[in-house]
């Protein structure tokens, strides 16, 4: 009995390690801080779950994408229903190491998977979900592949790819035919409901084959549009031809043969009659029609002469034109030179006023740079970035600091803010802008709040100060919508949260 269970045992520990291949290594959860805000983590959670989804990593990482999701519902739940801070930030923090497996398990599926998901959207696109049930079974399977993805088995994957590959095409196919071709083929169901083909067989064959043709076109080259909108526009003429000429010959099903022919009769009367022709009844249809010609001849001549007649008196006009012209061709030669002179005149003081503005605007631009120049001295490089932009100067504070989630300013910031106050008073009397910015840390309402509460602290400080009155001064706050660097990073963060003063100096 012992030796049984022992085998037992090495059974299964070897299956196991034969298995070891296709066992996931256990999920990273990264704790988080008991002093993040709980409601602000969930936003955020959700908010990126919200983004993998719009990039489809729900059904490129299925499982994990689910479990993300329910790892961010049980937090929300948890808040409302008031339960523990440390479960809630449990379920957050592993909400999002289950969405960081499934954004990696998505880009490993793009790229296992490109042709297959390629061929999806393609199908998408022109309309295959329509077919609901032959769809549905493609995603079932779709979904078969990026599961195997998750679990680390792309030898399954790989091998049932082209299978699931050519469904989708084939599916993109028949949406493709079945708009381009859905009016034909009604047509010709139309023919076959009203008994058609037996009465027109000729009509009906030829308007089938043309069918055929843009069929087997659509087939060989589905995205050639110009060449299958050529081949289906010929395929639904002889369709609607085969439709006319059937319902004429219904008409006169059971019908003696006189009356065909009276009808024949009298569609050539009503085109003799427009051409004003006499009554050819009693002549044969080749005579008749013959005559018929006869009077389209004449009128394509009357035409070509009264095209002549209208060419030879608009030839008349433009001598007449011509000879008025000349007769005022000095009044109007003199009209022409004083126009010219005052367009001159007009050049000649423009030209003046752009080049006062171009040596008003050079003189601007080097006081602007000796200030620029002046006011860089007057900064260390960790206390402040100067830098011009178009013709305003930035001054990017990096030795600001301000208590967290605070916008009070902190006396050690006096000596760099009277420095800043010397660098705007360089300029005279500019306008001014204090810009605040800060990480993606919390809600974008949060962020936006502080950085604003920041740059309108700074603002109050350089007014109380004397630096310039108020109107001259405005503050804005950007929150995290304007990073500089990465915020995935604490450096990253750090350069994030910062103050910018933009000086826009006046023209003097």
């Amino acid at each position: 009995m012992r030796a049984l269970y022992n085998r037992v045992v090495l059974t299964a520990t070897a299956a196991f390690l034969l298995l070891g291949g296709c066992v996931q290594a256990p999920l990273q959860v990264a704790p988080i801080a008991k002093t993040g805000h709980p409601a602000a983590l969930v936003n955020t959670l959700g908010e990126k779950i919200a983004a993998a989804g719009k990039e489809q990593v729900d059904v490129l990482s299925p499982t994990w994408f689910a479990k993300a999701r329910a790892s961010h519902a049980k937090a929300q739940s948890g808040i409302e229903k008031g339960i523990s801070l440390n479960t809630i930030l449990e379920s957050i923090a592993t909400g999002n190491a289950q969405l960081e497996q499934a954004l990696k398990a998505a880009l490993k599926s793009r790229a296992e998977l490109a042709d297959v998901i390629k061929s999806r959207d393609a199908a998408i696109g022109a309309g295959a979900e329509q077919y609901a049930k032959a769809f549905s079974k493609v995603e079932a399977d779709f979904t078969r592949l990026t599961r195997a993805i998750e679990v680390d088995d792309v030898r399954t994957a790989q091998r049932r790819r082209r299978e699931v590959d050519d469904r989708y095409r084939h599916l993109e196919l028949m949406a493709i035919k079945d708009a381009a071709l859905g009016e034909v083929r009604r047509i010709i169901e139309t023919a076959r409901t009203d008994k058609l083909a037996s009465l027109v067989p000729k009509s009906f064959q030829i308007a089938q084959a043309k069918l055929a043709d843009a069929d087997k076109a659509i087939t060989l080259n589905r995205y050639d549009d110009a060449g299958i909108a050529q081949k289906v526009g010929v395929a639904k003429f002889y369709g609607e031809r085969m439709l006319q000429i059937g319902r004429i010959v219904g008409g006169f099903k059971n019908q003696p043969l006189e009356d065909v022919v009276l009808w024949m009769e009298t569609q050539l009367s009503s085109i003799n009659a427009v051409l004003e022709g006499s009554d050819s009844r009693n002549l044969s249809f080749e005579d008749r029609r013959g005559a018929i010609l006869d009077g389209i001849a004449l009128l394509r001549r009357d035409r070509a002469s009264l095209s002549n007649l209208i060419e030879t008196k608009n030839m008349e006009i433009k001598r007449l034109n011509q000879r008025v012209s000349h007769q005022e061709g000095r009044t109007y030669q003199e009209r022409i030179d004083k126009e010219r002179l005052a367009a001159e005149k007009a050049r000649l003081t423009a030209d003046a006023r752009r080049l006062t503005a171009e040596r008003e605007r050079l003189s601007a631009e080097k006081r602007f740079n000796e200030r620029y120049t002046q006011v860089q001295g007057y900064f260390s490089a960790d206390q402040a970035e100067v830098y011009k932009q178009a013709n305003q100067l930035v001054i990017r504070l990096k030795a600001i600091q301000f208590p967290v989630g605070r916008a009070d300013i902190d006396p050690d910031n006096y000596p760099l803010l009277s420095t800043v106050q010397d660098a705007i008073l360089a300029f005279g009397q500019p306008l001014v802008a204090v810009e605040g910015h800060t990480d993606s840390t919390g809600t974008e309402a949060m962020n936006q709040e502080l950085s604003q509460m920041r740059a309108e602290a700074v603002r109050q400080y350089l007014i109380e100060n004397g630096t310039l009155s108020d109107h001259k001064i405005t503050a804005a706050g950007y929150g995290s919508t304007r990073p500089l660097a990465s915020n995935a990073t604490r450096a990253g963060r750090a350069v994030n949260r910062r103050i910018d003063v933009v000086i826009h100096p006046i023209v003097d």
